[in-house]
């Protein structure tokens, strides 16, 4: 035991499960040894995920007793053979993970699993390898393998039953059936023992392995792609927030009640109007989502672009720029800020004074 832990506790990779912690324990009446494991929240065995089907067993199981006499009718039983097998592009990715773990514990641990099985694999984003045990390098290297095929086999296959050596020829049918003769001669190779090191194993996972790592590198890039669009929202939305809290207020607290109509604040106005009020042709509402992004992002960018903005009886117009417009919309909301903190202060200066009297 310490001899795993010692070894456990130094493996990093991404796909092993790491070890955490190991520690004694009478709290079941016995002296039990706790193997803390990492955490990997919503995640799903292989057997979870792809081997418990019910309707799947049909196709491996016989209608016959061992005495050859005729079971009860069992719509399962009776039911359609096709069992809707795992898509291959899901088989090469599940083989390269599974060798990129199983290459990681032969060539640098320089020890076997030992229990590659369906509940030991978690499929989460990417396929993990629960745990493993400490046996006899060569042999239980070889052993690995094999046990690569089976899960293979009955995650394609959908059930556990097409892992037994009874069903191994009506497994090896449905995998020629649905797949590649490639994939299928590299399972059978596994499955007699032909590959014993993984040496031998890279020039048959080469052809794919590379589609799985654009697949890797891809996958960071949407997350990614969705912040940028979050913070170009973000940066739009900002902007909005600004021009309606200049627009039209109705302040009555300030020095000059009618500060947002007066000035460039009365060009913002406009602006507004352009952006969301505007008719089209017919008089009716123009309702484009492009043409109102596409003016807010010209004006956060402070586009030197000219247009030119009217308002709602079309007597006035003004020829501006949007990097104008941007000068303008950030000094006015500042000054507001000021006046906002300023009003503050004076209250609780007034109300300080108050309070002292």
């Amino acid at each position: 035991m310490v001899i795993c832990c010692l070894y456990t506790s130094e493996l990093d990779h991404p796909a092993v499960v790491g070890f955490r912690d190991v520690f004694l324990t009478n709290a079941f009446n016995d002296n039990s040894a706790i193997i803390v494991y990492g955490c990997t929240p919503c995640s799903s065995t292989l057997q979870q995920a792809h081997m418990c089907d019910p309707t799947k067993l049909t196709s491996f199981s016989s209608p016959f007793n061992i005495n050859r006499t005729v079971r009860p009718y069992s719509p399962l039983k009776n039911g359609p053979s096709d069992l809707g097998m795992l898509p291959e592009s899901a088989v090469r990715s599940y083989l390269a993970q599974l060798t990129h773990g199983v290459r990681f514990i032969h060539k640098q641990v320089q020890r076997a699993f030992g229990v590659l099985d369906p509940t030991k694999e978690l499929i989460q984003d990417e396929v993990l390898v629960d745990r493993y045990e400490d046996l006899h390098l060569t042999e239980d290297q070889a052993a690995d393998f094999v046990q690569l095929k089976k899960l293979i086999v009955g995650a394609a296959c959908g059930t556990s039953e097409a892992i037994q050596n009874a069903h191994r020829t009506a497994s090896f049918n449905l995998l020629q059936g649905t797949y590649t003769p490639d994939r299928v001669t590299l399972l059978r190779n596994l499955n007699c023992g032909q590959v014993t090191d993984f040496d031998q194993l890279v020039p048959a996972i080469a052809s794919f392995v590379y589609d799985q790592l654009t697949n890797v590198c891809d996958h960071p890039d949407f997350p990614e792609r969705q912040l940028l669009l979050g913070m170009e929202c973000n940066r739009l939305f900002r902007m909005v927030c600004k021009l309606q809290s200049l627009v039209e207020r109705s302040d009555r607290n300030g020095s000059n009640p009618d500060w947002s109509e007066t000035d460039v604040r009365y060009t913002l106005k406009l602006l507004r109007d352009f952006i969301f009020h505007q008719p089209d042709q017919l008089r009716a509402s123009f309702l484009d989502l492009a043409h109102i992004i596409t003016t807010l992002n010209k004006v956060e960018t402070g586009s030197g672009e000219r247009l030119y903005v009217v308002n709602q009886d079309g007597q006035n117009m003004i020829i501006v720029t949007y990097a104008d417009i941007k000068q303008w919309l950030d000094a006015s909301f500042a000054h507001l800020v000021d006046r906002h903190r300023q009003i503050r202060c004076d209250i609780r200066s007034s109300q300080y004074r108050e309070a002292r009297q």
